[in-house]
């Protein structure tokens, strides 16, 4: 059997949305911090009904961003994590690759089975390349699950947990489940809600706007979906 040295994923594009998730859980913590001080007004600035009905929307307001903020956190370490660990598997494949090059045969990233021309030390040195390719792989379904495992606990969940409270959001269109938020589709990634259905973008200033079912929210970028992107050249 062929060996296949192909790996998707980018590493570099992984650190880069990290990094953009962890400036906007910075963001969020702002506005988290300022939205806690206005849940706690002292009742002689504000006073009345109207007073308690505005801290009591800023103390769910700030939950809600909370979460979110957790969220970004959670999930560009989880990326961060996946990109060290994908560098270590294109390590193996590069390596596999050149040691193809020279005792074997290389057809791109593949490296075929050694026929009746090989001799003993190409079949020995087929079967340690390929032993050495099968050991990326696995640790390459580990690092995909352990990204799953963080999109399922980061970014998936009851999207009604995580909107604004009496927003007083116009009637949802027909065929659209109420409070559902419909992640843009990206080849090959998994479909799942986008992390920021917990996000109002007028909380943090600069954040990109985007609708979900009438909400406004800050998405996260589409790179943050690249472990399923293309193959990457080692």
């Amino acid at each position: 059997m062929s060996v296949d040295t192909a790996v998707d994923g980018d590493p570099g594009s992984c650190r880069r949305t990290a990094g953009r998730l962890h400036e906007l859980h910075g963001e969020l913590a702002e506005a988290r911090a300022y939205l806690r001080g206005q849940a706690h007004l002292d009742p002689a600035r504000f006073e009345g009904l109207s007073g308690d009905a505005y801290r009591g929307r800023c103390a769910a307001i700030g939950r809600t961003v909370d979460t979110a903020a957790e969220s970004c956190r959670g999930l560009g370490r989880a990326l961060s994590e996946y990109a060290d660990g994908l560098d270590d598997v294109l390590a193996v494949m590069v390596g596999a690759r050149d040691v193809a090059r020279r005792e074997l045969v290389l057809h791109g990233h593949t490296i075929p089975t050694p026929g009746g021309y090989a001799t003993d030390r190409q079949r020995h040195v087929y079967r340690t390349v390929a032993a050495s390719v099968a050991g990326a792989r696995r640790k390459e379904a580990r690092l995909r699950d352990d990204w799953l495992s963080a999109i399922a606990r980061y970014a998936i969940g009851p999207v009604e947990d995580l909107c604004l409270p009496l927003l007083g959001l116009p009637p949802e269109p027909p065929g659209v489940v109420p409070g559902a938020v419909v992640s843009r589709p990206v080849a090959g990634a998994p479909r799942t809600s986008t992390v920021a259905g917990a996000v109002v973008s007028r909380l943090v200033a600069g954040a990109p706007r985007t609708s979900t079912t009438g909400i406004t929210s800050t998405t996260v970028p589409d790179s943050v979906w690249v472990p399923w992107g293309g193959s990457h050249d080692a």
